[in-house]
C-alpha cells in the first residue's frame, strides 16, 4: 500500500515539473495555449465535480456561473476601470451569489428538475449578454481583462493559471478527503442515511453548490482574459455539456478521473484535426463508450481497494465468518464507554398514543411505548403492522397526524430529524444503508463526524485541528471495528461486504454517534442461526453501556430471548406489551403473529 501511494506521489510530483516547465519545453506557444484552457475548464471542473461526483447533484447549466465570471470580469476592467486582480474575486463572488440564489428554493426539487432549473438559468444568461447591450455589447462582446507586467506575458500568464488550477484542486480534494467529503457521498448515495447521521443535507448542498459557482466564476474572469475577448456565443449549452460529459466520464467521488475527463475532452477536438467540427459526435461516442465498457467512469481502472476486494464477493462458509467478525465482547464495552450516555431516570424516549394515516389507511393507531435507557424494547408483529412506520416517526422522517414524541423529557413531536440525532437517537436500517463507495472504516468515521469532524470551509484549508480531529476519528473507528471484529476490514471498500458484515457495520457507525437510543430495523434480517447469536451477544453488551434499543424484529423467538420489554402491534394497534414471557403467552399474540 505504501510503495503504490509513494509511485502515485512521484507520478504527481514529475507530472507537476512537466506542466510548470511546459513554457521552456514545448515545440510550439500551441500547446501553451491548450494546456492553458485544459486549466482554466478543470478550475470550474473542480468545483462542479463536489456538485456532480460527490453530492449526486445534477447541474447541467454551470456554463451560466461561467458566463457570469467572464463577464463580470470583462465589465468590470473595460467600463470601470478595475484592475484584473480586484475583477478576479469579483467575478467569482458574482457567480457565487447568483448560485446561491438559485440553489436555496432549487435545490429541494428532485434531481432531474433541478437540472432542468440550471439549464434555464443558463439560457437565461445567455440571452441576458445579448440584450443587456450596453453592459456586454451584444453580439459584439466585450474585451477580455488584461493583466500587466510578468503576468501580461503569455508565459507569465501560464504560470498563473496553474498557480490557481492546483490551488482550487488542493481545495477541493482536501474538501473530499475530510469528513465534508464523506458527507457528500453519503447525501449523494442514501439521503435517509445522511440524515440519520445528522448530516445537514440541505446546508451542505447549498454550500457546495454556491462553492463550485465561485470557482466557475474565477474560471470564466480567467478565460475572458486568455481568450482576450469574449462574445455569447462562446458560452453556449455545448460548453456546459463538455463540463458535465467530462465528470461522467472520469467516474464519480474522485478527481483523477474527472481531472482526465477534462483533459481528453479538451484534446479531443485538437489532435482529431479535420474532423474537429464532429467533436460533439465523439463525445457522444466517448460518452458510448464509457458506460458500456467502463460504467464507473475512466478513475474505476485506478481503484485498488475495488479491484483487492472482488475476490471476496463469493459467500465464505459460515463458520469462517464468524470467526472473521466475532466481537471481543470487553473490546466492546471499552469502546463505548467514553460516549455512551449514563444512567437517568426513566422514561427517556416515549411515544405517547401515535398516530399516521396515509391516504385512508391507518398505519399506527394510537399506538405508545416507552423505552428506558440500558434496556431492550422489542417489537414484533405481521408485515404491515406499523413496526417500521413507528421508527420512521420517532426519527422524525414521517410527520405524526397525533400523539407526541417525549426525548430527555422534552417533547420532540416537531423537532427535526437531525434535532433527535443530537439529542441522543441512531438508526440502523431494514435493508443496511452501508456507504459502498467508501472504505468500512471511513463508514464509522461518519458516525463521528457530528461530534468530531470539522466544518466545509474549516476542511478546505487542514490546518493543525483538522488533522488531529481526523486522527481521532479514524482511531476512534478502528477501535470500534476491533470491538466488532472487523478491524481486519477497515480499508476494503463497503461494497465489497458480505450483507451479514455490512449489518454489523450498520450497527458499529450508530455506535459511533455515541447515542443514547438506537432503533434496529431487523437486524437480524438475512443473518445464519450463528450470526444472530453473536448479534444477541453485540446487543447484550450495548445495552450494558446504558445505551436504549428499541428493536424490530421478526425473529420473534429472538426478540423474546434479547428483550426486557415486549411490544405485538396488528394493523397499527399495540394488542400486547409487557415481560417477553407475558407477551409470549398472549392469545391474542398467537392468533395475530405467532400461531397457537
Amino acid at each position: 500500500m505504501t510503495m503504490g501511494k509513494d509511485k502515485v506521489k512521484i507520478a504527481g510530483l514529475l507530472l507537476a515539473i512537466l506542466v510548470v516547465t511546459l513554457p521552456w519545453w514545448a515545440p510550439n506557444t500551441y500547446w501553451l495555449h491548450v494546456v492553458t484552457l485544459i486549466a482554466i475548464y478543470w478550475i470550474i471542473n473542480s468545483g462542479l465535480n463536489l456538485v456532480v461526483g460527490y453530492t449526486g447533484v445534477l447541474s447541467v447549466g454551470h456554463v451560466g456561473f461561467f458566463a457570469t465570471g467572464a463577464y463580470a470580469a470583462a465589465i468590470l476592467c473595460e467600463k470601470a476601470g478595475i484592475s484584473p486582480w480586484l475583477a478576479l474575486p469579483c467575478a467569482g463572488i458574482a457567480a457565487g451569489f447568483l448560485a446561491a440564489f438559485i440553489s436555496l428554493p432549487s435545490l429541494r426539487l428532485q434531481l432531474f428538475y433541478f437540472a432542468m432549473c440550471t439549464l434555464a438559468f443558463s439560457t437565461v444568461v445567455n440571452r441576458l449578454t445579448y440584450g443587456i447591450s450596453s453592459l456586454t455589447g451584444g453580439g459584439t462582446g466585450l474585451p477580455g481583462p488584461s493583466f500587466s507586467g510578468f503576468f501580461g506575458t503569455e508565459n507569465g500568464f501560464y504560470l498563473l493559471i496553474v498557480f490557481l488550477a492546483g490551488f482550487f484542486s488542493w481545495i477541493c480534494w482536501n474538501i473530499s478527503r475530510h469528513h465534508p467529503g464523506r458527507a457528500l457521498i453519503a447525501i449523494r448515495d442514501s439521503q435517509e442515511a445522511a440524515e440519520a447521521l445528522a448530516i445537514p443535507v440541505l446546508y451542505l448542498k447549498v454550500i457546495v453548490f454556491t462553492f463550485s459557482g465561485v470557482l466557475a466564476g474565477v474560471a470564466g474572469a480567467l478565460y475572458a482574459s486568455h481568450q482576450t475577448y469574449i462574445t455569447p456565443e462562446a458560452f453556449t449549452f455545448y460548453l456546459s455539456l463538455f463540463f458535465f460529459v467530462s465528470i461522467l466520464i472520469g467516474g464519480r467521488g474522485n478527481y483523477l478521473g474527472p481531472f482526465l475527463g477534462t483533459a481528453i475532452l479538451a484534446l479531443l477536438p485538437e489532435i482529431s484535426g479535420p474532423l474537429a467540427k464532429l467533436s460533439q459526435f465523439f463525445y457522444g461516442l466517448l460518452l458510448l463508450l464509457v458506460i458500456l465498457f467502463v460504467p464507473r467512469g475512466i478513475s474505476s481502472a485506478f481503484d485498488r481497494r475495488r479491484r483487492q476486494a472482488e475476490g471476496r464477493m463469493i459467500p465464505p462458509k459460515a463458520e469462517i465468518l464468524c470467526e472473521q467478525i466475532n466481537p471481543d465482547k470487553g473490546s466492546l464495552v471499552s469502546a463505548l464507554s467514553p460516549g455512551a450516555a449514563k444512567a437517568v431516570s426513566p422514561p427517556v424516549l416515549k411515544a405517547d398514543n401515535l398516530f399516521k394515516k396515509f391516504g385512508n389507511l391507518v398505519a399506527v393507531d394510537n399506538a405508545s411505548l416507552e423505552v428506558p435507557p440500558g434496556t431492550i424494547h422489542g417489537m414484533i408483529g405481521p408485515n404491515g403492522s406499523g413496526k417500521t412506520t413507528i421508527l420512521n416517526l420517532l426519527l422524525g422522517y414521517y410527520p405524526l397526524d397525533g400523539g407526541a414524541i417525549y426525548l430527555n423529557g422534552q417533547n420532540y413531536t416537531q423537532r427535526s430529524t437531525r434535532e433527535r440525532v443530537i439529542a441522543g437517537l441512531s438508526r440502523t436500517f431494514q435493508t443496511p444503508k452501508v456507504l459502498g463507495e467508501l472504505t468500512v472504516i471511513e463508514n464509522v468515521m461518519l458516525g463521528f463526524g457530528r461530534q468530531e469532524g470539522q466544518g466545509f470551509f474549516k476542511s478546505a484549508l487542514p490546518f493543525g485541528s483538522v488533522q488531529n480531529s481526523e486522527k481521532k476519528m479514524r482511531r476512534e473507528a478502528l477501535q470500534l471495528l476491533e470491538a466488532f471484529g472487523m478491524a481486519h476490514m477497515a480499508l476494503q471498500r463497503a461494497d465489497t461486504l458480505q450483507h451479514s458484515e455490512e449489518r454489523f457495520l450498520e450497527i458499529a457507525r450508530a455506535l459511533a454517534q455515541r447515542p443514547k437510543f438506537i432503533l434496529m430495523d431487523e437486524p437480524a434480517g438475512g443473518l445464519s442461526i450463528e450470526e444472530i447469536e453473536i448479534l444477541g451477544r453485540i446487543l447484550v453488551e450495548i445495552r450494558k453501556s446504558q445505551i436504549g434499543i428499541l428493536l424490530v424484529e421478526h425473529h420473534s423467538d429472538f426478540v423474546f430471548q434479547v428483550s426486557d420489554v415486549v411490544t405485538t402491534l396488528d394493523f397499527g394497534k399495540v394488542i400486547a406489551q409487557g415481560r417477553p414471557e407475558v407477551v409470549q403467552a398472549d392469545e391474542k399474540v398467537k392468533n395475530a403473529y405467532l400461531g397457537s
